[in-house]
C-alpha cells in the first residue's frame, strides 16, 4: 500500500514538474519572441571595426549594443546601448509591422554606463528629447563642417548619429533597430568614419 502511495506521489510530482517546465518555457517564449541575430561586424577602410549585437528582443522591448574601434590611433570608444521599451505589453514587433502609429514608448541611448539621450515615441512619432550631457567639455554649436582638431569620442560620433536620426522618423529607425544588426550598425559605422576619419563635426539637433 505504501509503495502504491509512494508511486502515486512520485508520478504526481513528475507531472507537476513537467507542466511547470512547460509553463516556464511558454513564458520564456512569450518574453523573448525573436531569436538573437549573430553579431554584425563592419570593417572600416582605416582598420576600424564596428560591432553590432542584439542584447535581447522581448515582447515589449529590445536592447542593442554597439562597439566601436575607430581605428589605429583613435582607440576604442565606450560601449553604446540602444534600448526601446513600449508603454504596454503588446507585441512590439507585430505593432511595428502592422500598426506602427500605435507604438508608444521610450528610446534611450547609453554610453559608458551613462544615459546620454532619452526620447519619447508617441503614436509612432518622435517627441522632444531629453539630452543628458556627457562629462566632456565638447560643445557642438554649428552645422556640420570640417574640423581638423575634432576629437573622436562617443559624444562627437553620437552627435552625427543624432543628426542622421533627426532626418528619419521613428517608424524607419524603429524597424531598423528591431531587425538585423547590419541595419542599425550601418549608421554608427558611417558616423564613426565621418567623425573620426574625415573630421566632420556635426551639430546635435536635439
Amino acid at each position: 500500500m505504501k509503495k502504491i502511495i509512494l508511486a502515486s506521489t512520485l508520478m504526481a510530482t513528475i507531472i507537476l514538474a513537467f507542466f511547470a517546465c512547460q509553463k516556464k518555457e511558454i513564458q520564456l517564449n512569450e518574453d523573448f519572441v525573436i531569436k538573437k541575430n549573430d553579431a554584425f561586424v563592419k570593417k572600416l577602410d582605416n582598420g576600424g571595426v564596428i560591432t553590432a549585437t542584439d542584447v535581447y528582443s522581448k515582447v515589449n522591448s529590445f536592447r542593442r549594443a554597439i562597439n566601436i574601434d575607430a581605428g589605429p590611433g583613435k582607440g576604442k570608444l565606450p560601449e553604446i546601448y540602444l534600448t526601446f521599451v513600449s508603454d504596454d505589453n503588446d507585441n512590439i514587433y507585430e505593432k511595428m509591422k502592422n500598426n506602427p502609429y500605435s507604438v508608444n514608448g521610450e528610446f534611450t541611448v547609453e554610453a559608458g554606463g551613462q544615459v546620454i539621450l532619452r526620447k519619447k515615441v508617441v503614436n509612432g512619432q518622435w517627441q522632444k528629447s531629453d539630452i543628458i550631457p556627457l562629462s566632456e567639455s565638447y560643445v557642438n554649436s554649428e552645422p556640420p563642417h570640417y574640423n581638423p582638431n575634432l576629437k573622436c569620442t562617443v559624444k562627437t560620433v553620437h552627435d552625427c548619429v543624432a543628426w542622421e536620426i533627426d532626418d528619419m522618423n521613428w517608424i524607419e529607425y524603429g524597424l531598423c533597430l528591431s531587425s538585423a544588426p547590419g541595419c542599425y550598425a550601418g549608421l554608427w559605422a558611417s558616423c564613426t568614419w565621418e567623425v573620426c576619419h574625415n573630421h566632420m563635426e556635426y551639430k546635435n539637433p536635439n
